[in-house]
């Protein structure tokens, strides 16, 4: 299911998509670190196998909670602390393993903030 960070969205609303019992992934498009942190905290998080947010060319993140993986890739360095905040935001869906892929020559404290946001996982993959 796809849906728009535009478009409100109600804990209220995570609950009837747990009623959609074939519902195994969402998408959001224009996405807010809010709805990544509302989503991983709903009882949809557990329903999932994966969980999709990106803005619309600067970031995204996949969240994969049966393995506890989260993958993030990072296109602009403009939105560099939206994304560390995302990837705290994911850890509702599990911290054994972020995988981080940065597609712009990122500054030290670009990094450092990224570092600080994967700190809680497990185990951090850099490329």
């Amino acid at each position: 299911m796809e849906l728009w960070g535009s478009s409100r969205l109600e804990a209220e609303l995570f609950t009837e998509l747990c009623e959609l019992k074939d519902l195994t992934r969402v998408d959001i498009v224009d996405a807010a670190p809010r709805m990544v942190r509302e989503f991983a905290a709903s009882f949809l998080a557990r329903c999932l196998e994966r969980f999709t947010a990106r803005s619309l060319d600067d970031w995204s993140l996949e969240a994969l909670p049966p393995t506890e993986t989260v993958e993030a890739e990072l296109r602009s360095e403009r939105q560099v602390e939206t994304l560390a905040e995302a990837i705290r935001a994911a850890t509702g869906f599990g911290s054994r393993v972020l995988r981080i892929h940065v597609e712009v020559l990122l500054g030290d404290e670009g990094r450092r903030l990224l570092e600080r946001a994967g700190a809680v996982y497990v185990q951090v993959a850099w490329s």
